[in-house]
């Protein structure tokens, strides 16, 4: 049931139309989540909005190119804001579907004073937001391959002297490449060939962000790589990030279809780390002792 569900969630995504639905779906598991990160107040709020998409926005959300326009704002109690839809959309993924709720990764994080955080595959930022619910007191660098995401991130942390951002790809060489814009900003990829608009991009190494941002040595309590089918490749070249690994206390990685999951969690404990929890197709990994 859970597995059908998945794969209609994932189907609603590319279909703004069909979100609202999958939402009314899953109402009841949503909602004891939605209020504890709300409170009562903010979740009828949130309520409202998502009917009156269903309702009122559906040929707005449903027009070729519109699902990241601005519709209404939802503010968060915990400070940030949603603006689009595909926010709503990952909103839901981290705080409701609760994919990066791994107890031990909230213990760890809530208990240290200061840290660097490192997050690859950026996005709209929400995931950075997600953990200063956790710890305000982390200083952020993340990099973001599609500079229309980046540009969303890098609004949305204006100002905020804890968080940088780079328009960059991670992967397991540095290189140039041209991609394309695919319509769910969420699933961008440094391998996206067919789409919308052609753009280029810079495509580092792990090693090559940690030096650029002067991070080199310094521990880093969470890395988190989401970067849609790269981790692969990033393996495959492990001394593209075994240095990192190596000062490294927390890694979250999401592996995709296709990948070799064995292979990727072999390397993790030879590098010494354990593995803790898995979440779909999100992976936990701790470093032991």
């Amino acid at each position: 049931m859970f597995e059908r569900l998945d794969r209609f969630y994932e189907f609603t995504k590319r279909h703004p139309m069909l979100y609202p639905i999958f939402v009314l779906v899953k109402f009841f598991l949503y909602l004891p989540p939605l209020i504890g990160h709300e409170g009562f107040g903010g979740a009828a709020h949130w309520l409202f909005y998502r009917f009156k998409f269903a309702f009122h926005n559906r040929k707005l959300l449903a027009a070729a190119g519109l699902s990241e326009q601005p519709i209404e704002i939802f503010r968060s109690r915990h400070g940030f804001k949603l603006f689009c839809w595909i926010e709503y959309v990952i909103y839901d993924e981290i705080f409701l579907e609760r994919v990066y709720e791994f107890s031990s990764l909230r213990k760890f994080i809530s208990g240290l004073r200061s840290g660097v955080v490192l997050d690859f595959g950026v996005h709209h930022g929400l995931f950075i937001d997600f953990i200063q619910t956790w710890n305000p007191s982390l200083d952020f660098y993340g990099a973001e391959l599609s500079p229309h995401n980046y540009e969303s991130a890098a609004a949305r942390f204006a100002g905020n002297a804890r968080v940088t951002l780079l328009n960059l790809g991670i992967g397991g060489t540095a290189r140039d490449v041209v991609i394309k814009l695919v319509p769910v900003s969420s699933k961008q990829s440094i391998y996206s060939s067919e789409g919308g608009e052609p753009v280029a991009v810079r495509i580092i190494t792990a090693a090559d962000f940690v030096a650029l941002n002067q991070l080199t040595g310094r521990e880093i309590a969470l890395l988190k790589m989401d970067i849609e089918g790269a981790e692969t490749e990033v393996f495959e070249n492990f001394q593209s990030i075994a240095g990192i690994l190596a000062v490294t206390r927390c890694f979250l990685i999401e592996i995709h279809d296709g990948a070799n999951v064995p292979a990727i969690t072999n390397r993790l404990a030879v590098a010494g780390f354990v593995f803790q929890e898995r979440r779909g197709i999100n992976f936990l990994f701790q470093r032991a002792g």
